[in-house]
């Protein structure tokens, strides 16, 4: 395996590998900040390949996201520990969540898509582990 292969494009599918990690995702005619990554890394084993995957939203959106319900959170303790009323910090609760639960519609099957690609492609199979 060459140490860096840039970009990654293979018909439906996007990413990168260099050296023994790889990132990829679904590549859609739309922009979705809430799409599924895969994050994998390269495990020699017994003269093997192994691809160790993980599934995530990019780091950037969770961090985002952290940040954006941390403050509406911490605007309706504050108004509850004052007792005020205020509607827009609960609000921005709900249409936070509203909008992370339709970004996430969007992307549903990406995770199984992304692992179909991949045994398809390497020609490798799954197999599922305990978490450790």
């Amino acid at each position: 395996m060459s140490p860096s292969v840039r970009p990654l494009v293979a018909g439906p599918v996007i990413g990168d590998v260099t050296g023994t990690r790889l990132w990829a995702r679904k590549q859609i005619g739309y922009r979705n900040s809430f799409q599924t990554y895969l994050l994998g890394d390269f495990i020699e084993e017994s003269g093997q390949t192994r691809i160790r995957c993980r599934f995530s939203m990019h780091w950037f959106v969770v961090a985002v996201l952290i940040a954006f319900f941390g403050f509406a959170l911490s605007k309706c303790a504050a108004l509850a520990i004052n007792g005020q009323s205020d509607i827009g910090p609960p609000t921005l609760l709900v249409l936070g969540y509203a909008m992370v639960c339709v970004g996430r519609l969007f992307a549903q099957g990406e995770q199984q898509f992304l692992i179909d690609f991949l045994r398809h492609t390497l020609d490798a199979r799954a197999v599922r582990l305990e978490a450790q």
